[in-house]
């Protein structure tokens, strides 16, 4: 294949792909954009390669300009960008950008992927439902097989899971409350050569000290009051071959952090009452909402424990700063509730800007249950959710508004705008347009565009 061909191969290849495609210089000119880069707004390629992207910002068609980003980080950068159609209606979209470095480390050129919101929304939920994300087995509760990670940070850290899932080292992972400590520890564990086995989770906090010191280590027949009289197998013992989960470590008392320091160590375990050590090979993953060095300066965490665990710090983000994974996680959490409670909705752009504006002080959990109450609180027959009940996020959140909107006229065009932004769903479109869908149908049919 000589260097024309292969050129013209990899051009049509760009004109196929559903999303638009930008290539930047380092001034910002464009230089290249793929045929879904013109259907956006309709212009012609040759008047896109005569135009700067600061062009669109001064003149408020975006409100991000992931260019300028891009340019002083000098490194990959995602944004919800909110972008003005015809109309002057505000439609989002999900765009990632990333540095091409000429010889001298120098950025060159800037390629920008903008990715329709609302279709996104589509293909994301038909893939859920396709490829069987949510794993369900009998008698046992659905699972995320794999943690979402669209954002550069997350997939970073899924990038260093994956590097020290097959090693045997301990690993903390930090992070406020709701962060998804315990999906992360499941995704190390999975990875993992120990995989075969299940995970053993343990809550520090769930449990008094006496019953976690007979929990974790076990005991003889007849250790104490109230013993089975065949005794049980400690939780250490049972993660044999497998791997050790201690959420919320540093709620562990003072004086059973000496003995998992000896377990950790020696891989060996005592039950209470027993006079044997039983040899135990596991791999230990624990998780602290709160610093564990400030504890140990306070005298609350014993140091040499903390040295011993600290081996592979992980620290996972809150969700507020990695706010390009709350669309993919909302299009998750959706799926998986209308699929358990048999309903099937769709999120507005509107309700979409609603929630990536949000802080999330409670992180994925908080998220998930907003999503949950939705679907819950949507009457059955209501499919498209347009509004974001304030109750769900609270009283004080105030999301910023969109330009008013002037009223629809019924020309093609705006039918044609109509028709896409609803993915061609007439019902959904007339509601869209504020008309009935008799009328519609009778605009359709008037205009010549009643055929697909």
């Amino acid at each position: 294949m000589d260097k024309n061909t292969e050129a013209s191969l990899y051009l049509t290849v760009l004109d196929s792909l559903d999303d638009a495609v930008c290539v930047y210089n380092e001034h910002g000119d464009f230089v290249y954009v793929n045929s879904a880069v013109v259907k956006i707004r309709g212009i012609s390629r040759q008047e896109y390669l005569t135009m700067n992207v600061h062009d669109l910002y001064e003149s408020k068609y975006i409100n991000i300009c992931v260019f300028d980003r891009i340019m002083e980080s000098k490194r990959e950068f995602s944004a919800l960008q909110q972008y003005r159609l015809s109309n002057r209606t505000l439609k989002p979209r999900l765009v990632t950008g990333f540095p091409i470095f000429d010889a001298n480390g120098h950025v060159k050129y800037v390629v920008t992927v903008l990715r329709d919101i609302l279709h996104y929304q589509e293909l994301y939920q038909r893939a859920l439902h396709e490829n069987r994300v949510i794993e369900r087995k009998s008698g046992q509760e659905e699972r995320v097989a794999d943690p979402i990670a669209e954002s550069p940070k997350m997939k970073a850290l899924l990038g260093i899971a994956r590097n020290i899932a097959g090693l045997d080292s301990s690993v903390v992972l930090s992070g406020e409350s709701g962060t998804g400590k315990e999906v992360l520890a499941h995704y190390i564990h999975n990875q993992s050569p120990r995989h075969r086995k299940p995970m053993v989770e343990v809550n520090c906090a769930a449990l008094p000290e006496t019953l976690l010191d007979a929990e974790l280590f076990g005991y003889e027949k007849g250790s104490f009051t109230g013993a089975l009289n065949t005794g049980k197998v400690g939780l250490i013992e049972s993660a044999n071959g497998s791997t050790l989960f201690l959420d919320e470590i540093n709620s562990l008392p003072l004086g059973l952090q000496g003995k998992l320091l000896k377990a950790i160590e020696e891989k060996r375990v005592k039950p209470l009452g027993s006079v044997k050590d039983r040899p135990v090979d596991f791999r230990l993953i624990v998780a602290t909402n709160v610093s564990l060095e400030q504890m140990v300066r306070e005298g609350q965490f014993r140091a040499d424990l903390f040295y011993r665990l600290n081996v592979v710090p992980m620290r996972i983000p809150p969700l507020r700063e990695h706010k390009e994974d709350i669309i993919p996680l909302c299009m998750y959490f959706l799926e998986y509730f209308s699929y358990k409670y048999g309903r099937s909705k769709r999120l507005s752009h509107q309700v979409i800007a609603t929630l990536t504006q949000y802080d999330w002080p409670g992180n994925v959990r908080e998220l998930r249950n907003a999503i949950e109450r939705l679907i819950v609180m949507t009457p059955p027959n209501v499919i498209h959710i347009r509004n974001m009940p304030a109750e769900i996020l609270g009283e004080h959140f105030h999301p910023e508004p969109d330009t008013p909107q002037p009223k629809r006229e019924l020309t093609r065009e705006s039918i044609l705008e109509a028709l896409e932004l609803n993915g061609g769903h007439r019902e959904r479109t007339a509601q869209y347009l504020g008309i009935s869908r008799r009328t519609l149908q009778y605009k359709l049919k008037e205009m010549g565009l009643t055929k697909p």
